[in-house]
C-alpha cells in the first residue's frame, strides 16, 4: 500500500517508518506523521514541535535522494506548519516557492491547488480592503488554473471561497447571488456535502440582518449535517451561531437551550476556542434573564481553568467582567476587562480579528457607559463605531449607537445624541419587524417539529425493535424448555464420559510426569554438551598458542625468508585461536561478534609488527555474528590484507592510514580494506599468486564470495559474500 494512502495513527505511521522499503514511502510516512500532529485539536506547543522534527527528517530525506517532487511536497506541509506557528513571513516564502516551481513544471493543477490553499490559511485574519483584494486575486487564479485542466469539483469550491470574500468585502449581494449558483452547481456534479456553502448563505444574511433567512440556512446546516454524519464534531459551532442569533433577538431560552448542547459535549470534543466562546455566551445569557446566582456559581468553576490558553484568558474575563459590570461591581469589572484586553493584545497585536476585537471592545464600552465613565466609553466604542456591516452585524451597530447615543447625552453633545438615536432606531425598526419575528417563530417550531417528528420516528423504531426482542425471548424460553430435556437425557451419558475421562487423565498425567522427566535428563546433558564445546574450544586455542610458541622458538635460529614465513604463520594461527578464545568466553558458543573481534585482532596485528607504529587504523564494523565456518575465513583474510598492508604498503617513517569497514545491507556483508600506501598492480606483479592472495581467493571461495583488487592512492580490497547469521 503507497505511503499516501494510510490512515493517519501515530503508531501505525511509526512502524511503517521503519518498515519502509524505499526512501519515497518513508517520506511519505513521515509527512503523513507531521500532519497528524499539526491537525490535532487545539494548539498546543509540542503538538507543533513533533510536526516540526517529522517534517524535517522528511525535508532532509528528500534532499538526499534529490527529489525535487518531494521536495516540494515537504514544503507544502511546513507552509502549514509556518502558519500554524504565526509566521507570516516564512508561510508567503514557502507560498511563493512552491507557486515557482510548479507553474516552471507546468503543474497548473498543482499551481492551482498551492494558490487555494494559501488562500484559504489567509481567510479572516485581516479585513484591510487591499488585503482583502489580493486574496479574491488568488481564488481568481486558482480558479483559472482548475477550469483549465478540468477539475469542476475544484473550482466550484474554489467560487464558494471567492463568494466567501466577496462578503468579507462587504459585496453581501454578490456573494448571496454567487453562492446560490455554487448549490446548483455543486447538486447538478452530484456533490452532496452543502454545509459550507448554507453557512455562508447564513453569515451573508447575518451582516445584512436578514435573520429569518440565517436562521433557515443555519438550521438547514444542522439538518445536512444529521443526515450525513450525526455525530459530526463540526456540528458544534453551528450550535454557537444559532445561540448567537437567539441572543440578539432576546429569545435566551432558546439561546441557552443550543448552547449548553456545546457546553455539555466539553472542552475535549468541541476545541477550547469553541468552549470558551460558549462560557461567555452562556454567561450573558443568564446575566440577560436576572439569574445572576446560576451565572455567578458556573463562572467560579470555569475560572479555574482561566489562565491555560489564551482563548480562556480572554473569553472567561470577559465573561466575569460581563457579570460583575450587571451586578454593579465596578470595580472587579474593570479588572477582569483589563486583563481580557491585554490577553487579547497578546494574542492579535495588530488587531486583525476585528470580529473579535469588536465584540470585546463592545463590553467594554457598555460597561463605561454603566459605570457612568462616559468619556471612557465614548473612547473605545469610538474605536468600532465605523466598523462596516461585514465585520459588526446591523443588531450590534445598533446598540452601539444606542450606547454611543447615552455617551453624547451625557457629555452635553445633543446634536450628536440625536444622531446616533436616531440611527439606532433607524436600524432597530428595520431589523425588529412584526413580520421578521413571525418569521423566526415559523422556522423555529417548523424546526423543533421536525426534531420530534425525528424522535417519534426513532421511538416507534425503538418500540418495533423492542417487540422483536420480546418474540426472540418467548422463542428462545421454549428452545429452552426443550433444551432442559435433552440435557436431562444426556447427562448421564456426559458423567459416565467424565469418569472414563478421569481414568484417562490420570494415564496421561502419569505420561507426562515421564516426559518432563526425559527433557529435564535431556536439558542437562545439552548443557554438558556446551560445557565440552567450550572446553574443547579452550584446548584448541591452548593448543595453537603451544604452536605459536614453537613457532618463536624456531624462528630463533631462523633468518630472511624462512623467519617471515614462520612469522607470517604465527599471525595466521593467532587469528584462527582468538576466533575460538572469542567462543569459549561467550555465552553463545557458536558465533563471533565482529564487532569485537576485529578491533582485537587489529591491535594484536599492529603490536606485532614494528613498523605499525606510524600507522593510524580506522574500523566501522557492524555488531554482525558470524558461525566459526565463516568467522575465521574472514579473519584469515582481514590478516593477510592488513600484514600485507603494514610491511609493503608504506615507505619508512610515511604517516600510513589503514581502515576496515565492514556492513550487511539486503543479507549481502561487504568488507572494505584500505590504505594510502604506494598501492599494488595485480595484474602485473610476477606475486600475483603468491601464498598470500591465493591463500585470501582460497578463503573467499570458502564463503561463496567475490573478492575485487582496486589501486586508488593506495591498496583498496573490497570482499562480498552473503551473510549466513550463526
Amino acid at each position: 500500500m503507497s505511503a499516501q494512502n494510510k490512515t493517519a495513527n501515530p503508531d501505525v505511521l511509526l512502524r511503517e517508518i521503519h518498515l519502509a522499503k524505499s526512501d519515497t514511502d518513508r517520506i511519505g510516512y513521515l509527512l503523513q506523521l507531521g500532519n497528524y500532529y499539526l491537525f490535532k485539536p487545539n494548539e498546543y506547543k509540542q503538538d507543533l514541535d513533533s510536526a516540526n522534527k517529522y517534517y524535517t527528517l522528511a525535508d532532509l530525506l528528500s534532499h538526499r535522494i534529490r527529489s525535487a517532487t518531494w521536495q516540494n511536497k515537504t514544503l507544502f506541509c511546513f507552509m502549514g506548519y509556518y502558519y500554524e506557528s504565526r509566521d507570516p513571513k516564512k508561510t508567503r516564502l514557502a507560498f511563493e516557492q512552491l507557486v515557482s516551481f510548479y507553474h516552471k513544471q507546468g503543474e497548473k493543477f498543482q499551481e492551482a491547488k498551492i494558490y487555494e490553499d494559501y488562500a484559504l490559511k489567509l481567510n479572516y485574519t485581516s479585513t484591510d480592503p487591499a488585503f482583502l483584494k489580493q486574496l479574491a486575486a488568488y481564488h481568481e487564479t486558482a480558479l483559472k488554473l482548475f477550469l483549465q485542466t478540468g477539475q469542476k469539483v475544484n473550482a466550484i469550491e474554489t467560487r464558494r471561497n471567492l463568494a466567501d470574500t466577496h462578503m468579507q468585502m462587504g459585496k453581501l449581494d454578490d456573494a448571496e447571488r454567487e453562492l446560490i449558483q455554487v448549490i446548483k452547481q455543486f447538486k447538478a456534479v452530484g456533490y452532496t456535502n452543502l454545509t459550507y456553502p448554507y453557512d455562508l448563505l447564513a453569515e451573508v444574511n447575518y451582516r445584512k440582518g436578514n435573520q429569518p433567512k440565517e436562521l433557515f440556512y443555519r438550521l438547514t446546516v444542522l439538518a445536512e449535517i444529521d443526515a450525513a454524519h450525526p455525530e459530526a464534531p463540526e456540528r458544534y459551532w453551528r450550535y454557537l451561531s444559532v445561540d448567537h442569533l437567539h441572543q440578539l433577538m432576546g429569545d435566551y431560552d432558546h439561546a441557552l437551550l443550543w448552547i449548553n448542547k456545546i457546553l455539555n459535549a466539553g472542552e475535549n470534543v468541541v476545541g477550547t476556542m469553541l468552549y470558551c466562546s460558549a462560557v461567555l455566551y452562556r454567561t450573558d445569557a443568564l446575566i440577560s434573564k436576572a439569574e445572576f446566582v446560576e451565572a455567578n456559581s458556573f463562572l467560579i468553576k470555569q475560572r479555574a481553568n482561566s489562565n491555560k490558553s489564551f482563548a480562556a484568558r480572554i473569553y472567561i474575563n470577559q465573561a466575569s467582567g460581563n457579570y460583575f459590570t450587571a451586578i454593579k461591581k465596578y470595580d472587579l469589572a474593570e479588572k477582569y476587562y483589563a486583563r481580557s484586553l491585554n490577553s487579547y493584545n497578546q494574542f492579535d497585536k495588530r488587531h486583525e480579528k476585528k470580529f473579535l476585537y469588536a465584540q470585546l471592545i463592545q463590553s467594554i464600552g457598555h460597561f463605561y457607559v454603566t459605570a457612568g465613565k462616559y468619556e471612557k466609553a465614548g473612547y473605545y466604542l469610538g474605536l468600532i463605531e465605523k466598523y462596516p456591516n461585514e465585520i459588526i452585524a446591523p443588531i450590534q451597530q445598533a446598540k452601539i449607537q444606542h450606547e454611543l447615543f447615552k455617551v453624547d447625552s451625557a457629555t452635553g453633545n445633543f446634536i450628536a445624541a440625536i444622531d446616533h438615536f436616531e440611527l439606532h432606531k433607524r436600524i432597530t425598526d428595520s431589523l425588529f419587524t412584526v413580520d421578521k419575528v413571525r418569521q423566526l417563530n415559523e422556522i423555529n417550531v417548523k424546526y423543533e417539529t421536525s426534531q420530534k417528528e425525528q424522535t417519534i420516528k426513532s421511538l416507534k423504531s425503538n418500540a418495533l425493535a423492542q417487540q422483536a426482542r420480546v418474540e426472540k425471548a418467548n422463542l428462545q424460553r421454549n428452545f429452552t424448555i426443550a433444551g432442559i430435556i435433552v440435557v436431562v437425557h444426556v447427562a448421564g451419558q456426559f458423567y459416565y464420559s467424565y469418569r472414563q475421562k478421569q481414568r484417562s487423565n490420570k494415564i496421561i498425567l502419569k505420561s507426562h510426569e515421564m516426559i518432563t522427566q526425559k527433557n529435564i535428563q535431556l536439558q542437562h546433558l545439552l548443557e554438558e554438551k556446551e560445557w565440552l564445546l567450550k572446553e574443547v574450544h579452550h584446548r584448541v586455542k591452548n593448543n595453537l598458542h603451544t604452536v605459536i610458541c614453537l613457532l618463536e622458538s624456531q624462528a630463533v635460529f631462523l633468518e630472511k625468508d624462512a623467519l617471515k614465513a614462520i612469522e607470517t604463520s604465527q599471525n595466521r594461527i593467532y587469528t584462527m585461536s582468538l576466533i575460538h578464545q572469542k567462543l569459549y568466553q561467550s555465552e553463545d558458543i557458536k558465533t563471533i561478534n565482529m564487532e569485537v573481534y576485529v578491533p582485537e585482532l587489529i591491535k594484536y596485528l599492529s603490536e606485532s609488527h614494528e613498523s605499525s607504529t606510524h600507522i593510524e587504523f580506522t574500523y566501522c564494523i557492524e555488531p554482525l555474528n558470524f558461525n566459526a565456518g565463516q568467522a575465521i575465513p574472514i579473519a584469515l583474510i582481514i590478516n593477510e590484507a592488513i600484514s600485507n598492508a603494514i610491511k609493503h604498503a608504506f615507505s619508512p617513517n610515511y604517516k600510513g592510514k589503514i581502515s576496515i569497514k565492514m556492513s550487511c545491507n539486503a543479507r549481502q556483508v561487504c568488507l572494505t580494506l584500505e590504505d594510502n600506501g604506494i598501492g599494488m598492480n595485480i595484474n602485473s606483479t610476477p606475486k600475483k599468486n603468491s601464498l598470500g592472495l591465493s591463500l585470501m581467493k582460497g578463503l573467499c571461495e570458502d564463503i561463496n564470495g567475490e573478492i575485487l583488487f582496486e589501486n586508488d592512492h593506495g591498496t583498496k580490497i573490497k570482499v562480498t559474500f552473503p551473510y549466513n547469521q550463526g
